[in-house]
């Protein structure tokens, strides 16, 4: 498995997310989906069916992630509830959502989290839509990190566990004596399975993973560029600056002003 294909994916535009109730002998019949999108239970049970992925009872807290063209029945003879959404990912998606079973079981946290999306999204603010799409791909993120680092030998299991661990803390300075005793393996052997399967270093890996959320938030126009600069664990505005610049080729200023301008 390529665990680098879990960064390549992408929102491009949302069209709707909805909390809606249903009442009993529901039945809803997908001949096929329009668009990308989940569906998540907050209240009650109902059946999940397609030839696909075959029958499923569905409870609270389980979400269904549904792509473009599937086919698919929903219904239930008790009423219930669910959020529900659509919107389409980029092409080079298609990869790294193959790795997402059909059916999963969301934390408390992750329920919050979608609460919190669609009521963003319902309130229509100047905001809402770059922190629905910020909040998407974080919830996305984190539940192709519960099942992307799945192993088949030694060599892979400690790069999956390196890989755990720079996800958890690539907003911090740590230390390579860190991470090496995370995945309970000497540093120069872990630097060089790293550096041979990845294709990059720990730090060049931290560092995508930061610039690639810099632009999230800077795009999102929630955060100021000295607070982005905090929020990814720069010491200081002048660092993140360089850091940003280097990878983009314009400061974060420029990055920002042009994609806020690009939103209106």
């Amino acid at each position: 498995m390529n665990v680098t294909n879990t960064m390549l994916f992408d929102i491009q535009t949302i069209y709707t997310l909805i909390h809606k109730c249903e009442k009993t002998e529901f039945c809803f019949d997908c001949h096929s989906r329009m668009w990308d999108g989940f569906v998540a239970i907050t209240e009650g049970t109902c059946k999940f069916f397609s030839k696909k992925h075959s029958s499923r009872e569905l409870k609270k807290g389980d979400i269904v992630f549904l792509r473009k063209g599937d086919k698919y029945t929903i219904s239930s003879p008790t009423p219930f509830s669910y959020y529900t959404s659509a919107f389409d990912f980029s092409a080079e998606s298609d990869n790294t959502l193959a790795l997402l079973p059909c059916v999963m079981s969301c934390t408390p946290a992750q329920m919050r989290l979608l609460e919190g999306i669609t009521e963003m999204w319902q309130s229509k603010s100047a905001n809402s839509y770059m922190f629905c799409k910020i909040q998407l791909l974080k919830l996305y993120y984190d539940k192709l990190n519960e099942t992307a680092f799945i192993t088949t030998d030694g060599s892979d299991g400690c790069i999956s566990a390196a890989i755990e661990f720079i996800h958890k803390n690539f907003k911090r300075n740590f230390k390579g004596a860190d991470i090496a005793s995370y995945c309970a393996l000497s540093e120069s052997y872990l630097r060089k399975t790293f550096l041979q399967k990845m294709k990059m270093t720990i730090n060049e890996y931290r560092d995508t993973l930061r610039f690639k959320l810099a632009k999230e938030l800077l795009s999102s126009g929630l955060l100021s560029v000295k607070e982005t600069a905090y929020e990814l664990g720069f010491c200081d505005v002048y660092y993140f600056t360089r850091f940003f610049s280097k990878h983009a080729g314009i400061t974060p200023a420029k990055y920002k002003a042009q994609s806020l301008k690009s939103n209106l």
